[in-house]
């Protein structure tokens, strides 16, 4: 099936100036032409979308969120006190207010009991609008680490290992480690490892065996650290600290 949509204004992401009076033609999912009207061949009998004077433009990409929680500045708390049923409600209205402000794809960073896959599948079999979501299920933490509450805790090398296995056999996109405490977390300190190095190898080499990447909650200071690790996605807080896992 195709369709189209015309606009007075086209901006493509790719630094060329805007494009006025364009149209966009789309075949099932894909986008197969793009241009001035003028110039871009329409076959006779589609329809078309004219959204008039707004500026049409590629969809956004947010690669850090937690769709299961308020966005507040107590959220962490009150992830601690929220339902599952309260949760996945969050993450339904938040799925959808991410689509309408232009956000196609969202990586979610940390869920509880695996609701942002449901999510996900949920989405992605057409129940329910809303963007790409790619998700990490749980976060693997440290016993009393951050997010402790809705993470998988793991403190030896082999409950690592295990914690990935499990995660993958869940069907996650990503791994998401926490390297270090965090503000959400109480009692949990974000300036210092969770983890050894070997903690942190052990999980990147076991996603990646597995055709997983991995991305780990460090602060900056530590953020150059990680390709060493062999973490090959990262999330850099704001904090400031040195945190080089032991040897």
């Amino acid at each position: 099936m195709q369709w189209a949509i015309k606009t007075q204004r086209l901006f493509d992401g790719t630094g060329s100036p805007l494009v006025r009076d364009a149209l966009v033609v789309i075949e099932n999912e894909h986008i197969i032409a793009v241009g001035p009207a003028a110039q871009v061949a329409l076959p006779a009998g589609v329809s078309v979308l004219d959204v008039g004077d707004r500026t049409v433009m590629p969809g956004l990409i947010d690669a850090h969120v937690h769709l299961l929680w308020s966005g507040s500045v107590a959220s962490g708390q009150e992830s601690r006190v929220a339902t599952d049923s309260q949760a996945l409600l969050m993450g339904v209205r938040n799925a959808q207010v991410a689509l309408k402000s232009g956000l196609t794809t969202v990586r979610d960073c940390g869920d509880r009991d695996y609701l942002s896959l449901a999510l996900r599948d949920f989405i992605n079999h057409g129940d329910l609008a809303g963007p790409r979501l790619l998700c990490s299920g749980p976060v693997i933490t440290s016993t009393a680490g951050q997010l402790w509450w809705q993470s998988i805790e793991c403190d030896r090398v082999d409950e690592l290992q295990k914690a990935v296995r499990t995660l993958v056999k869940r069907d996650v996109d990503f791994v998401k480690l926490m390297g270090t405490g965090g503000n959400a977390t109480p009692g949990s300190n974000p300036e210092a490892s969770q983890y050894d190095a070997a903690g942190f190898q052990v999980v990147a080499e076991d996603a990646h065996r597995m055709g997983r990447k991995v991305a780990v909650h460090v602060p900056r200071t530590c953020a150059s650290r990680a390709p060493t690790l062999g973490i090959s996605g990262r999330i850099v807080t704001r904090r400031s600290a040195v945190c080089t896992p032991p040897a």
